[in-house]
């Protein structure tokens, strides 16, 4: 069963990829005042938008639900990705580009006739690959998370080395490479939490993906004994970028590396207190 409209739109951005379908879950009745009538958008490469439609009752299902739980149909509709090379490589030129002036300049200042400039395309274009400026965030936020996932790859963050020269790596990163400009993701995130829940809800599945992919570190190293078998991976992953955030905030307000080394090694700290000891 289905018990959150996050872990619904995961669901939904999985099986968008496959093109248009009609998916049919259980969700808990307390959720159906959240997605009754909802159109909750889905941004993942193929996936387009899904409209959740309730079904009604148990009885009126082929299937039976337990008694807290209300039938719905997910409706998918999938976005076409380019045929060809060169359009997708246009299309990646253009989401580069906004992701670069949005990251520097703010998304609010960031017009698109400043994308279309930046990455040499016109309108026409643009609106072949893109249905809005809102899109256009959507794609901007999954390459700023791309960004982030690839730096962290580059540790093996299943281990305690790994994990510490990964910190400790995002500090000098942030001074030297970004110039003091905050997390490429949080600090567009941050901006567009007003504009609506399409884009607060690509933002939070963005930080989601972030932690999972922390938490599968720390969970290998549950598994050698590193850590508690007895830790919550996720919410220990959820805790060190949470630190991390205010730690980027902070040294881009104030231009300065020293509380972004505090975060990290408050980050480290929370770790350290899961460690296991035989």
């Amino acid at each position: 069963m289905i018990a959150s409209v996050s872990q619904l739109l995961g669901i939904c951005r999985r099986v968008g990829q496959y093109g248009q379908a009609l998916l049919r879950v259980d969700i808990r009745r307390t959720m159906l005042r959240s997605v009754h009538g909802a159109v909750l958008h889905c941004c993942h490469r193929k996936a387009g938008c899904a409209r959740i439609v309730p079904l009604g009752t148990a009885r009126r299902s082929p299937f039976r639900p337990c008694a807290d739980a209300a039938a719905v149909v997910v409706r998918l509709e999938a976005m076409a990705e380019p045929v060809t090379s060169r359009g997708r490589e246009t299309k990646r030129r253009v989401v580069a580009a906004a992701a670069e002036l949005m990251y520097v300049r703010g998304v609010s200042a960031t017009s698109l006739d400043d994308v279309l400039a930046a990455s040499g395309t016109g309108k026409s274009q643009f609106y072949h690959y893109f249905r809005s400026r809102e899109e256009l965030i959507e794609e901007v936020l999954s390459h700023q998370l791309g960004e982030v996932l690839t730096e962290q790859r580059r540790f093996a963050i299943d281990s305690w080395q790994g994990i510490r020269a990964w910190m400790e790596g995002l500090v000098v990163v942030h001074e030297t490479k970004l110039d003091f400009r905050g997390c490429p993701l949080g600090s567009i995130a941050g901006e567009i939490l007003q504009e609506g829940s399409r884009l607060r809800s690509r933002a939070s599945e963005a930080f989601v993906e972030w932690e999972s992919s922390l938490a599968a570190g720390l969970g290998k190293m549950q598994e050698r004994d590193l850590l508690r078998r007895d830790a919550d991976a996720a919410a220990i992953a959820e805790a060190m970028i949470s630190t991390l955030q205010g730690g980027y905030l902070l040294a881009a307000t104030k231009r300065d590396s020293r509380p972004m080394r505090t975060a990290v090694g408050l980050a480290l700290d929370h770790l350290r207190s899961f460690r296991f000891d035989p």
